[in-house]
């Protein structure tokens, strides 16, 4: 017992810290603090869920260009992205790889993060990005969540002053970069 409380214990703190997250978000009361760091920082990230797609038999894989060794920029938003995008990309996806590139485009830090996962449908991308909603809605869902990771992901992008965007296909997976 002592581990399932343990695990619905971090769900729901994970839950919590999203949802404050997002209200901040949502009240523009976020500031954007640059700073140096180091590309092993964004790696560090992916280690834990390097971990998390093994045990669901995927490959987790990390593709880089033209990265220099030291960035200047939030890195704990651009951490928060990576994680959710991450998540997203493992929870929705049952069997083959992820694929993550981060490079250097036009003097901006890009980042893509591609599944083999179940994708969507073009209708369903008007809402993936509203808060708290979610494409599965039966009252026994098959993927968990509440539904405000993407939105917290394209908020903190738009902060940074970029442009979260999505390619999808049922069936074959989608790419959110």
């Amino acid at each position: 017992y002592i581990s399932i409380i343990d695990s619905s214990a971090k769900v729901l703190l994970s839950i919590i810290r999203n949802i404050l997250n997002f209200s901040r978000l949502e009240n523009e009361n976020i500031k954007v603090i640059k700073c140096k760091f180091y590309k092993e920082e964004l790696f560090d990230v992916l280690e834990f869920y390097r971990s998390k797609a093994r045990k669901k038999g995927l490959k987790l894989i990390l593709k880089t260009e033209n990265l220099e060794n030291l960035f200047y920029g939030d890195i704990d938003k651009i951490r928060d992205i990576l994680i959710h995008l991450v998540d997203n990309a493992i929870k929705f996806t049952k069997k083959g790889e992820i694929l993550i590139v981060i490079k250097y485009l036009k003097s901006n830090l890009y980042i893509s993060v591609k599944d083999s996962g179940i994708g969507m449908e073009q209708d369903s991308l008007k809402t993936i990005f509203k808060p708290f909603s979610q494409l599965d809605k039966r009252v026994n869902k098959e993927y968990e969540g509440i539904g405000i990771g993407l939105g917290i992901a394209q908020k903190l992008v738009e902060v940074l002053g970029g442009q979260l965007k999505v390619k999808t296909k049922i069936g074959e997976g989608s790419e959110f970069y």
